[in-house]
């Protein structure tokens, strides 16, 4: 008879994991409780129930239900009945599942403090048992927290733990996410330590990790401003794989690229290809990364002109410096005689030079 009601039970639930799904909430709310009232009744003749497990995962189901459904009170009501029962079972995997379910709630009630003690909780129990794909989770968690509470330094902390782990699992998905959320994180301070002020999206899709072969990173732009001056366009960038030298080539296009300031638009569009020449072997610190640009742009100037520009000599770039620090580039537009912009000889500097008309200007670079 126990194991006659169990399978009714266990019925009950797959219903609700069918209706939850298709997005029939009451439906799904009909099935975890007809699930949980025949749990309640599978008892010893002592009265001692059987099937806490049972119950638990019950009021968890429906603990996401109410969730989804945005009714927050009613979600923490079952999720805390089911941690109380799941903790006196012992099972900690899914103590550890409760607490973050709870810290989920709380951090879309902007609950920030009580978001962060649960996914703490979630994480130690994690942690503890060695379960690498909830570590993970709990750091991403975490750092979502900490994001929305302008802490961009701890938000970027938690993305990249979780990033090692899950490059440890290679899971190419959540390698992927794991950049893309530090990316924002990186992105959304208000006003950057070189004085920038920025505010906005930068998103970032990729089809796999940024370091894998043919991979495709699709950047856009949503309502991001730098210094009051929109951004907008997309950027493709291509892994091409590794060339003799064994160093990442990135094939990357710019597409529609406009900056709207307070004299007008200037357009620009661009083929480039990147060679990733230093700080590939630190992935968690994209700072030491260093990249060799070729390529050519063009585009129209806020007064209406066109341009061309070609890159003669490889544009060194470093993440962590503010400016070009050597190549050469030259700048074409009808009005002006041909003009040759020269960054100089790899120092990071604001430091360059500019060629037109047989005259040299240095030049200070913002």
């Amino acid at each position: 008879m126990i194991g006659y009601k169990k399978g009714i039970a266990a019925t009950y639930t797959y219903l609700g994991y069918f209706a939850d799904d298709m997005g029939n909430y009451q439906e799904a709310l009909k099935n975890y409780f007809a699930s949980l009232k025949m749990y309640e009744t599978i008892r010893l003749p002592n009265g001692q129930v059987v099937h806490k497990k049972g119950i638990a995962a019950s009021y968890n189901n429906i603990g996401i239900v109410y969730k989804e459904q945005g009714n927050y009170p009613k979600a923490l009501r079952n999720y805390f009945i089911s941690l109380k029962i799941r903790e006196s079972i012992g099972n900690k995997k899914d103590i550890a599942n409760s607490y973050n379910n709870i810290g989920m709630v709380y951090y879309y009630q902007s609950n920030y403090p009580d978001a962060l003690k649960n996914y703490f909780a979630s994480l130690k129990i994690m942690a503890a048992i060695g379960n690498k794909i909830g570590i993970a989770n709990s750091y991403n968690n975490t750092g979502l927290v900490y994001l929305n509470q302008n802490n961009f330094f701890e938000a970027l902390k938690n993305y990249q733990a979780s990033l090692k782990i899950y490059e440890a699992m290679d899971d190419k998905k959540g390698i992927a996410n794991s950049y893309n959320a530090a990316a924002i994180a990186l992105l959304s301070a208000a006003t950057g330590s070189d004085g920038v002020v920025r505010s906005g999206k930068i998103l970032a899709h990729h089809t796999n990790a940024y370091t894998d072969s043919a991979s495709v990173t699709t950047v856009t732009f949503d309502n991001y401003y730098v210094n009051s001056r929109l951004i907008t366009g997309t950027e493709i960038i291509v892994n091409a794989g590794k060339n003799f030298a064994n160093h990442h080539i990135f094939n990357v296009q710019i597409q529609n690229g406009n900056l709207y300031s307070a004299d007008g638009v200037t357009a620009y569009n661009s083929i480039q290809q990147r060679e990733w020449i230093e700080g590939d072997n630190t992935l968690l610190d994209p700072l030491d990364d260093i990249y060799m640009i070729t390529g050519t742009g063009s585009g129209t100037t806020t007064n209406g002109e066109n341009y061309t520009l070609v890159i003669t000599t490889p544009l060194r770039v470093a993440v962590d410096c503010a400016w070009v620090e050597s190549g050469i580039l030259e700048y074409t537009v009808p009005s002006l005689p041909l003009v040759t912009l020269n960054y100089g000889n790899g120092a990071c500097d604001y430091q360059a030079t500019a060629l037109c008309g047989g005259y040299t200007t240095n030049i200070v670079m913002p």
